[in-house]
């Protein structure tokens, strides 16, 4: 299996990367990589778990310019707790290229909201307040260069198709869109054919093997954050089924180790403390 380097990635985001343990890519972004790299519309068909949030985000990251449009790229997604998980994967590589993340979604104040998403390249939105942003004129959705539909199919369960479509529409016409959903049949089809030009279609399942350590990053994220998002990282990278006990700490970013015993695996979050960055 090819490198993040072999597959085009920079040495800042891989070094980013590695900084959490991550070094060798999963199939899902072994194969969507390359392609979004150039900026081809895609689909894949890839299940939570699969490590499909940095099979978008690594090449967003790569894409966009700092100097450019304020959000530059944009990230549909079903739910909050969602959003701040992509947002989070997001943080440290968008870093790395001097780009910020902005996440918006129902149940906050939207006058705070609207702020970040004016000053955020990277945009991550659920359907409903962003649509709700855009009609009140707090943000503005003709720069976006770039279109992820995350977890398609969970937005059209969850009755969001409105709102999609009314987005999409504020968008340019020319723009790169990656669709990722657990299923590309039926609706889901109907509605990836609507929004993409001959896309790269591509399948992966879960890995076989995860990684025995991953360091999460939680310094410089508000404790609430941290703690919403750890478990979905677990279970964006290695599923849902196991277990997670996590001990998180403001003064310092949250270490998972991973003892596996059979079928059935353990995970501990433990602080670890480690010298301020420069």
């Amino acid at each position: 299996m090819k490198s993040f380097r072999e597959l085009g990635v920079s040495s800042a985001v891989a070094d980013a990367l590695s900084a959490r343990s991550i070094e060798s890519p999963f199939a899902i972004q072994s194969l969507v990589i390359p392609d979004a790299l150039v900026g081809r519309d895609l689909l894949a068909k890839s299940p939570t778990g699969s490590g499909k949030t940095l099979a978008f985000a690594v090449p967003i990251v790569e894409r966009l310019d700092r100097a450019g449009a304020r959000p530059s790229a944009l990230i549909l997604v079903p739910t909050r707790e969602l959003a701040n998980q992509v947002a989070l994967e997001f943080a440290d590589i968008g870093a790395k290229r001097g780009l910020k993340v902005a996440a918006v979604y129902g149940g906050t104040p939207v006058g705070a909201q609207a702020k970040r998403a004016r000053d955020a390249h990277i945009l991550v939105a659920t359907p409903g307040r962003l649509e709700d942003l855009a009609q009140r004129r707090l943000v503005r959705l003709d720069g976006i260069g770039v279109l992820v539909l995350d977890e398609a199919d969970r937005m059209l369960d969850m009755g969001f198709k409105p709102q999609v479509d009314a987005i999409v529409r504020r968008l340019p016409a020319k723009r790169q869109t990656m669709f990722f959903s657990a299923t590309l049949d039926g609706e889901v089809g109907e509605l990836a054919r609507k929004y993409t030009l001959n896309p790269s279609r591509y399948e992966a399942e879960l890995p076989a093997h995860p990684p025995r350590h991953l360091k999460v990053p939680t310094r410089n994220h508000p404790r609430g954050l941290a703690g919403r998002v750890v478990s979905g990282m677990v279970a964006e990278r290695w599923g849902a089924k196991q277990t997670l006990i996590a001990m998180l700490s403001l003064q310092a970013p949250a270490i998972l180790l991973y003892l596996f015993a059979g079928s059935a695996a353990s995970f501990y979050a433990v602080a670890a403390p480690v010298p301020a960055a420069a």
